[in-house]
């Protein structure tokens, strides 16, 4: 079994990704460079996976183009991870992709590779900073290098505009995540989206209830308990309340215009007509989201506010 054998199988694994990342030699390194006919269909059939997983579409994101050999050598660093060194000089000789891609199909089977090896359960990290310099979509989609968020969100307006780039943002943003580095960022992520695009702000936040809501109260009741306890508070507790705080920053801006909100603030008048809720998915205003109900969101927006987190923070 030499390096191309590793890369097919950790290519293998990452198409259905069951277990941990497979591992293997790192033998014959040259012959990376000239992939046989069976691995570069391994690679084709993730370029597939990816984009259908990631709701990229076809082409994905609109990029017809092709993909190179990058997600290849990537895959044999990550199976050869036990052979450090030589993984590392694999990882090296990756090319190199600009923080905001020209190429997006290559970027898009990178991150199907790479956000999928960083998400795995028994995936050792160590390598984490290296995989994701190598996938200007994972930086975007996962979290950046550590200290590179602030040149990463350039990334994040350049997927907008590529053809269902929202509906991959939404898919990413939405998930939960028990990485306080990755919540971290969403956060910021959806921050940047409450100042330019407000509407997919509520998209992600509404997706996060109907596609995880199960899992997000689990971590929402976690983070709740673990912060009740004595001592310091736990950065992935934190992190899981200000993934919510945009969305309470929201509600505190738009409460004036309901009509509790009005009450409270004593504008409401007897004559003016009472505001009724607009369903629509397009909307700004949260009360038009019929399926992000008050019931889904206020006990965490309230956590929000009882441990100070309503503040904007610079978390980049």
């Amino acid at each position: 079994m030499n390096a191309s054998a590793t890369a097919h199988r950790i290519l293998d694994w990452a198409i259905d990704p069951v277990g941990a990342p497979p591992t293997g030699p790192l033998l014959d390194v040259a012959a990376l460079a000239e992939p046989s006919l069976h691995l570069l269909a391994a690679l084709g059939m993730l370029a597939q996976a990816s984009a259908a997983r990631s709701h990229a579409g076809a082409p994905p994101l609109g990029d017809g183009g092709p993909v190179g050999l990058g997600t290849v050598l990537i895959a044999a660093a990550a199976g050869g991870r036990m052979q450090r060194g030589v993984a590392e000089r694999i990882l090296g000789a990756v090319p190199p992709m600009r923080a905001v891609p020209s190429d997006w199909a290559e970027a898009v089977v990178r991150h199907g590779l790479c956000g999928t090896l960083l998400r795995a359960a028994g995936w050792p990290g160590g390598a984490d900073d290296q995989l994701v310099a190598a996938s200007p979509l994972t930086a975007v989609l996962h979290r950046p290098v550590t200290g590179q968020g602030t040149a990463v969100l350039p990334a994040v307006s350049a997927l907008l505009r590529r053809p269902r780039g929202d509906s991959v943002l939404v898919a990413a943003l939405c998930e939960p995540s028990a990485d306080a580095a990755v919540l971290i960022w969403r956060s910021a992520v959806l921050e940047h989206l409450r100042g330019e695009h407000l509407e997919l702000l509520l998209d992600v936040y509404t997706t996060a209830r109907l596609r995880h809501g199960e899992l997000w109260d689990a971590r929402i009741a976690w983070a709740a308990k673990n912060l009740r306890r004595a001592g310091l508070p736990d950065d992935t507790a934190l992190a899981t309340l200000r993934y919510w705080a945009p969305l309470a920053r929201v509600h505190r801006d738009q409460r004036p215009q309901t009509l509790a909100g009005r009450i409270v603030a004593g504008t409401l008048r007897a004559a003016d007509p009472i505001p009724r809720p607009r369903p629509d998915r397009s909307t700004d205003q949260i009360t038009g989201r019929v399926y992000l109900r008050p019931a889904d969101y206020m006990t965490v927006l309230r956590l929000v506010e009882r441990y100070g987190l309503l503040p904007v923070e610079d978390l980049l």
